[in-house]
């Protein structure tokens, strides 16, 4: 028994019924089946936008003929000034312009359409809080510091850019974001923070830095000189006295010591301090220790002035001449013996001593006595006499 599918049956049967018909000689005319629906889609359906921002919708066309397939024809928004559309390459371009809602709509070539809501967020700022660090800050002249701004970005896309000014450039000067004093003052440094990017507004922001400057340090703090006065005692005349300077002085910075002499005439002075007395009289020996300013120290000069006095030469003068209280003579003249003899005699010298009865009394000049007392008036002046 021959078996056949039903399938195949079916067929026998129509070929066989094509074939009675024909050979009726009856047109025979064939309906092709029909195209199947097209159908359209969006994706997304819906979707948020920031300003700026664009978005590719993708487009699907389904169905329609299999000899001429559908394509994407147009998109359309429903409100040109909140977002715009576009049909490229199959694909429906939004571009969000202003806050708002639209119907985005895409329409295939044979009329079926598809659409997609779109909300347009309202733009936000850029950059937010801006802050600068140090807020305050006191440098001395010569130094600088560095201002580091911060801000909260919409994005991590945005990048800010940043300015500053100072209001006083004579007081503190500003390069980037390096701060220099230049001299004592106070002076406000403004720093400027703008921000843009898609779907923000462009945002600019301001905060200020108060900056004080005080004096630089001095390269030199103290001067010392020892001793402080060659006054009392004074000194002798042609004698000599070492002077010994010392300063206190900031790191590296070794200062320049000069003398110099008030009257060159009483009192003069080496370039390593050694004072020389050369004439009674009153001077001073001036001590000055300076050194020049750098970029950070102030240049000083401190002075320190030492006293001089210079006694006069010593000085002797008689004060008086008077008679002394013994006299002496001989007795040669008695005539018993000779002059010369007596002299020789053992035990006699020939010379006898006695009281001066004009003991202080002036010097007879016509009849001088043995002894004068001279009496004399001394002034050392702080020098030794022989």
């Amino acid at each position: 028994m021959q078996l056949f599918s039903r399938k195949t049956a079916l067929f026998a049967l129509s070929l066989g019924a094509m074939t009675a018909l024909g050979a009726c000689g009856d047109d025979v005319t064939v309906t092709p089946a029909p195209d199947a629906p097209v159908v359209v889609s969006i994706t997304p359906p819906s979707a948020t936008m920031n300003i700026g921002e664009t978005i590719s919708f993708a487009v699907q066309i389904t169905g329609g003929s299999t000899t001429a397939a559908p394509t994407l024809s147009s998109c359309s928004s429903s409100n040109a000034a909140v977002a715009t559309a576009a049909a490229a390459s199959g694909k429906c371009n939004v571009t969000a312009v202003a806050s708002g809602n639209v119907t985005v709509t895409a329409v295939a070539s044979t009329g079926g359409q598809a659409a997609a809501s779109v909300t347009v967020a309202p733009a936000t700022a850029a950059i937010k809080d801006l802050s600068a660090s140090p807020t305050t800050a006191s440098i001395a002249v010569g130094q600088s510091i560095t201002i580091v701004p911060n801000v909260t970005r919409g994005s991590a896309a945005i990048t800010p850019a940043y300015t500053y000014a100072t209001s006083s450039a004579s007081i503190a000067s500003v390069s980037g974001a390096v701060v220099t004093a230049v001299a004592p003052g106070t002076a406000t440094i403004t720093v400027t923070a703008t921000g843009s990017g898609t779907g923000f507004t462009t945002t600019t922001l301001t905060t200020g830095v108060t900056i004080t400057v005080t004096a630089a340090p001095a390269a030199i703090t103290s001067l010392t000189v020892q001793p402080t006065s060659l006054a009392n005692p004074a000194m002798a005349l042609g004698s000599t006295a070492q002077l010994t300077s010392s300063t206190t002085a900031a790191a590296g910075v070794t200062p320049t010591i000069t003398y110099t002499t008030q009257t060159a005439s009483v009192a003069t002075v080496s370039a390593a301090g050694l004072v020389t007395a050369v004439g009674p009289g009153t001077s001073a020996i001036t001590v000055v220790a300076s050194a020049p300013g750098t970029a950070t120290l102030a240049a000083a000069s401190l002075t320190v002035v030492v006293p001089v006095i210079v006694s006069p030469a010593a000085n002797v003068t008689i004060a008086s001449v008077t008679q002394g209280p013994v006299t002496s003579g001989t007795n040669c003249t008695s005539g018993t013996i000779p002059c010369p003899a007596f002299f020789a005699a053992a035990n006699n010298n020939g010379i006898v001593f006695s009281a001066n009865g004009q003991v202080n009394q002036p010097v007879d000049i016509a009849n001088t006595r043995d002894q004068i007392q001279v009496t004399l008036n001394l002034q050392p002046n702080g020098q030794s006499l022989s």
